[in-house]
């Protein structure tokens, strides 16, 4: 067998993967995890049973690669939205500082707008994702990830006052977590509430930064 056919049925076998989760998280949303069989996903999926279990021993693993199909797209938005560094045409040194922070408020909220569209109907189903998350302790890994990313975008931002950069991205991840977490958690919670709490806490971390 030669290695095109090999390539093709490797290109399938992930084709099927990502349509029995992608059923699968759609599914969970609608009606809650433990309501829905996997008979229902299959069906939905246009798969056997045993295409299913080929893939996943039990239902539960697929909040696993829920989990990590939410830290992956998480991280794209990260890493797109700091990729844009702080404009070095700026002139005035309070307005480059003040332009900074509000990129990195903005990225912040963007994350959070991404969380809002996907819990629209399943906020308990996104918390079983982070607690899964927090389980393998991809929280620690992206934390880190998201340190670096955004302590490289505060170090070009001057007057940060002797503050570390570091410091002032460990602490904005903490807010996000913990903001997000308590929306999660809240049941009187509105979407809107998570984006202007995360504002206002942002804006108050940062507020002796500048």
């Amino acid at each position: 067998m030669n290695d095109a056919v090999l390539s093709l049925r490797a290109k399938q076998r992930q084709q099927t993967r990502q349509e029995i989760v992608r059923h699968a998280f759609d599914l969970f949303a609608q009606h809650g995890y433990e309501s829905v069989s996997v008979e229902t996903i299959t069906s939905a999926a246009g798969v056997s049973r045993a295409t299913f279990f080929n893939y996943f021993a039990q239902k539960e693993l697929l909040l696993n690669e829920i989990a990590a199909v939410r830290m992956a797209r998480l991280r794209e938005i990260l890493d797109s939205a700091t990729s844009a560094r702080v404009n070095p045409s700026f002139n005035d040194i309070t307005q480059l500082s003040t332009a900074g922070y509000e990129h990195l408020i903005q990225v912040m909220l963007q994350l959070s707008e991404e969380n809002i569209r996907v819990a629209q109907h399943a906020k308990g189903l996104l918390l079983q994702v982070v607690s899964r998350l927090f389980a393998q302790n991809a929280v620690l890994h992206a934390q880190q990830q998201f340190v670096d990313a955004v302590a490289a975008v505060i170090e070009r931002i001057p007057d940060r006052k002797g503050a570390d950069a570091r410091i002032i991205a460990e602490s904005v991840f903490a807010v996000y977590l913990a903001t997000t977490l308590e929306w999660l958690m809240r049941t009187d919670a509105a979407p809107q509430w998570l984006t202007r709490t995360m504002q206002e806490r942002l804006h108050f971390i940062l507020e002796g930064q500048r």
